[in-house]
C-alpha cells in the first residue's frame, strides 16, 4: 500500500457532532481536540512523515463568543504535561503556525512550549494550523519579500518546511478547502466524508490511507492509460 508523505486534515464537524449528543458546541470541540492524540499515533505509526491539522481558521473569529473564548483554551486542554509526555514518547514533533498578533498571550504560550518541549523529536511532524487562512499566509509573504517566482513565494511562506499536501481530507460532510494550505494542495488528492471528526477513527484514517493508495496520480500528464 502507498502512504502519502503528507497528509492534510480539516477537522470539521464538532459543533454538529455535539448537538447530535444534545451538548453544547464546546464539548464537540474538546472531544475533537482530544481526538487529535489518537490520530497523531496512528498516523505515525502507518508511516506519515507529515499530518497537518486545521484547528481554528482566520475566519472563525465570526463565531460567538463563548465559542471562541473556549476555543482559545483548547492549546491548554491539549498540550498539558502528561499530553506534551504522549507526543514526547512517540517522537511527534509539534509545530504551530499562525497569526501571532490575535489570539490571547497566554493561548500561544501553550503552542509555544508544546513546540519547544518536542524540538528535538525527529520522528513524523504534526503541524497545528490555528489562527490559519492561506490568504493571510500569502499576503504576508509577498508583503514582507521581493518575490518573483512561485519557488521563492513557496520558501517564504510559513509552511517552508512542509512537503506539498498528498492527501487531503475533510471530515464533517461538507465539500470545500475553506482556505486551508490552497497553494500546498494543488494537486493533492481530496477526500470528504461523512463523519464528523469528533467521531473519526483510526480505522477511518487507515481507510483513507487505502483509498489514497488505489488512485492515479497523474500532476497533469498521462500515466498507465492504454489508448
Amino acid at each position: 500500500m502507498e502512504i502519502p508523505n503528507h497528509i492534510a486534515i480539516i477537522l470539521d464537524g464538532n459543533g454538529r457532532w455535539a448537538k447530535k449528543q444534545n451538548k453544547a458546541r464546546t464539548y464537540g470541540h474538546k472531544i475533537g481536540m482530544q481526538n487529535i492524540d489518537e490520530i497523531a499515533k496512528e498516523a505515525s505509526n502507518q508511516g506519515i512523515k507529515y499530518l497537518s491539522v486545521f484547528t481554528f481558521s482566520t475566519e472563525n473569529w465570526n463565531r460567538s463568543s463563548d465559542e471562541i473564548n473556549f476555543l482559545m483554551t483548547m492549546p491548554e486542554i491539549m498540550f498539558n504535561e502528561n499530553r506534551i509526555e504522549f507526543y514526547k514518547r512517540n517522537n511527534i514533533k509539534i509545530i504551530w503556525i499562525g497569526r501571532k498578533n490575535i489570539m490571547p498571550r497566554e493561548t500561544i504560550s501553550f503552542l509555544e512550549k508544546a513546540m519547544f518541549e518536542t524540538k528535538n523529536c525527529d520522528g513524523m511532524i504534526l503541524t497545528i494550523l490555528m489562527d490559519y487562512g492561506s490568504q493571510w499566509e500569502i499576503d504576508t509573504a509577498l508583503k514582507v519579500n521581493s518575490i518573483k517566482s512561485y519557488e521563492e513565494l513557496r520558501a517564504k511562506m510559513s509552511t517552508n518546511f512542509l512537503p506539498n499536501v498528498d492527501l487531503l481530507i475533510r471530515t464533517g460532510q461538507e465539500k470545500r478547502l475553506s482556505n486551508f494550505l490552497l497553494l500546498q494542495s494543488s494537486y493533492a488528492e481530496l477526500l470528504f466524508l461523512d463523519v464528523f471528526w469528533p467521531e473519526f477513527t483510526n480505522q477511518n484514517l487507515i481507510d483513507s490511507i487505502e483509498d489514497y493508495s488505489k488512485r492515479n496520480r497523474r500532476f497533469g500528464g498521462v500515466i498507465n492509460e492504454k489508448n
